[in-house]
């Protein structure tokens, strides 16, 4: 995993913010049965560490598998 590019549209599979050098998701809108989750972002140039907020995969039964990269961060 590791650092997503900008040709990818992992961050368009949540709703996020992007505050203080975070990208911070906080409900999972992608409908993949298995999720990565990677430490970093890069939006429009930037990078951003990923932060994972209150029940971002709450109600999501249709998932099997969630890998998340030793980076990620949580919060709430």
């Amino acid at each position: 995993m590791g650092t997503v590019s900008e040709d990818t549209t992992w961050q368009n599979k949540f709703v996020h913010t992007l505050s203080g050098g975070n990208i911070i998701c906080t409900s999972y809108t992608g409908s993949a049965e298995e999720v990565e989750v990677p430490a970093t972002a890069t939006v429009s140039g930037v990078s951003y560490k990923t932060v994972l907020s209150g029940k971002v995969f709450y109600g999501k039964a249709s998932i099997t598998s969630i890998s998340i990269d030793k980076g990620v961060k949580g919060e709430g």
